[in-house]
């Protein structure tokens, strides 16, 4: 079986989860809130802070330079939400609304590469988000940095080439990445249940 493919459907049922549930299902209604929208950038800038030290880890690998373009790109993205959610808060009286959760014991560097994918396979989706965002008008103008960095031409076949590449067929190392991707989306779930109280 395809690597890519079984990696998507063993993460499937994680990544619905995540998309059916608040916050990030405020994302592409016309009537969106800023606090909403807000709330998601908080929960995406708390999974990336997050990773980052893990993703800082793998940047310094040797045997990993083959995803360092994708590393650098994602750990890029926290400086780029903070400003979107700063931008947000200006003229507001509101404290802070940190959500960081414990880091998902993710130990091995195949799971710090299904993390990789988790993140990199939401820039497809970014590309959608950023028309919708442009699509709102100026009468209701929402931040955009890290949806424009998200929606920026991405290598994701050569990602996913290098992925299945480093896989290959050794099967302890694709249980790692699925494990890994499964260990993201949990995370991200957890960080949106802090939304719940």
């Amino acid at each position: 079986m395809d690597f890519s493919y079984f990696l998507k459907t063993s993460t499937r049922a994680a990544h619905q989860e995540v998309e059916n549930n608040y916050p990030m299902n405020c994302l592409m209604q016309t009537n969106i809130s800023k606090r909403d929208y807000r709330r998601v950038l908080l929960t995406l800038h708390s999974l990336h802070r997050i990773l980052e030290p893990g993703l800082e880890r793998l940047v310094q690998a040797p045997d990993f330079t083959r995803f360092t373009t994708s590393l650098q790109r994602q750990i890029c993205a926290t400086g780029l939400l903070l400003q979107d959610i700063r931008q947000l808060r200006e003229g507001e009286h509101s404290g802070s609304e940190e959500v960081l959760q414990p880091e998902p014991e993710i130990s091995t560097p195949g799971e710090w590469l299904g993390a990789l994918y988790v993140l990199e396979g939401s820039c497809l989706g970014g590309r959608l988000i950023l028309k919708w965002l442009e699509s709102l008008g100026e009468d209701a103008p929402l931040p955009s940095r890290y949806y424009q960095h998200s929606a920026s031409p991405a290598n994701w076949p050569g990602f996913r080439a290098q992925l299945c590449a480093w896989v290959s067929d050794d099967k302890v190392r694709a249980r790692e990445v699925v494990t890994g991707a499964q260990k993201t989306f949990k995370c991200l779930h957890n960080i949106q249940k802090h939304w719940e109280s």
